[in-house]
C-alpha cells in the first residue's frame, strides 16, 4: 500500500513494552525503548541526526508481530541526556563513544546478535558498528541514500559476511 506521500505504508506505531535509562561512564544518560515481540529478532533503530532522537513514527518501521525492536537517543539527542543544547563535553560524544554505547545496550538487553538499521546519520554509524562488532550483526539494512527521499519499497540488506543484497521490503 502506498500513503498519500507516495510512501510505502508502515506498520503500526506501538507502545514500548520496555524503556529505560543506560548510563555510560563518562557522565551520558541514553534513552532506550523496545517495541514489538520481545520474542522476535532483534533490530536496533539508529535515527538520523543532528539531534533528532528517534521518534514515535519509527517505531512503525518494523513488524510488530517479527521483530523486537529496539530504538535508542544517541548521545546528545532526543530524551538522552545531557543534551547537546547544553555546555556539554563534546570529545565525549564521538562515533567511537556512540558505537560503544550500541555495544553496551545490545549487552544490557541481553541479546547475542541484532539486525542494525539506519536512517540518515544512521547509516553511517551502523556501517561503523557492524565493522567494528560483526559477530554481532545478523543483517544491516540501510534505505537508498540518494536525496532526501526515502523508499521503504526498498532496502539494502548486508548480511554478516558483508555481502549487500537487494530486498524488497515485504520479504523482510
Amino acid at each position: 500500500m502506498v500513503d498519500s506521500c507516495g510512501m510505502t505504508e508502515r506498520y503500526p506505531s506501538l507502545e514500548p513494552y520496555e524503556f529505560g535509562m543506560l548510563s555510560t561512564s563518562d557522565g551520558h544518560d541514553v534513552y532506550w525503548e523496545a517495541v514489538g515481540n520481545p520474542e522476535g529478532t532483534p533490530a536496533v533503530y539508529l535515527h538520523g541526526g543532528p539531534g533528532s532522537g528517534c521518534t514515535h513514527g519509527a517505531r512503525g518501521n518494523f513488524d510488530p508481530n517479527a521483530y523486537r525492536a529496539v530504538l535508542f537517543d544517541q548521545r546528545g539527542c532526543g530524551r538522552s541526556r545531557p543534551l547537546a543544547d547544553v555546555p556539554v563535553d563534546l570529545t565525549k560524544n564521538t562515533t567511537a563513544h556512540l558505537i560503544e554505547d550500541i555495544e553496551r545496550l545490545r549487552a544490557h538487553l541481553g541479546i547475542e546478535r541484532w539486525v542494525v538499521v539506519g536512517v540518515s546519520w544512521g547509516v553511517t554509524l551502523g556501517l561503523a558498528y557492524a565493522q567494528r562488532h560483526p559477530e554481532r550483526v545478523v543483517a544491516y539494512l540501510r534505505p537508498p541514500i540518494a536525496g532526501f527521499a526515502m523508499s521503504l519499497s526498498s532496502v539494502c540488506v548486508v548480511t554478516n559476511s558483508m555481502q549487500l543484497r537487494r530486498f524488497r521490503s515485504r520479504a523482510l
